[in-house]
């Protein structure tokens, strides 16, 4: 249930173009955040001064400059979007990962698994050869 309240955190955020947003404070949230903060995707996360059960995330952001149009900034994220759910968890070993639905129409993004390692990457998860539950998709 957490990672279905991550997902829709982050959409919202994004859709809403916001700079920060509040997840509740996990150790599985603590793990995803650390790797979304490795690959490039957020800034930083710390615990919420106001709020001792969440955490405060501020999202990467980037400038957009189009001619002729006022400057906005936008997330580096496009996309968050929860794989698995309650009533129908999606395992997949390491060899099959790059063959995943959601990566080959994208053609770019991040699978983020759940593993006996923790939460890694499919990128990761290749390099050590090891599957897992296929938690979020993120692009």
């Amino acid at each position: 249930m957490s990672q279905h309240v991550l997902a829709s955190s982050f959409q919202n955020a994004i859709l809403n173009r916001k700079e920060n947003l509040k997840v509740p404070k996990t150790n599985q949230n603590k793990q995803v955040l650390d790797l979304l903060q490795r690959e490039g995707f957020i800034k930083s996360y710390n615990d919420s001064y106001d709020d001792k059960f969440s955490l405060q995330v501020f999202l990467r952001l980037r400038t957009s400059n189009k001619p002729g149009a006022a400057k906005s900034k936008q997330s580096t994220l496009k996309g968050f979007k929860a794989v698995s759910k309650p009533s129908l968890q999606i395992y997949s070993p390491y060899s099959k990962l790059r063959d995943f639905p959601l990566l080959k129409s994208c053609h770019f993004g991040l699978l983020l698994l759940s593993t006996s390692e923790g939460i890694l990457s499919h990128l990761e998860a290749e390099k050590k050869k090891i599957g897992g539950q296929i938690l979020f998709f993120i692009f």
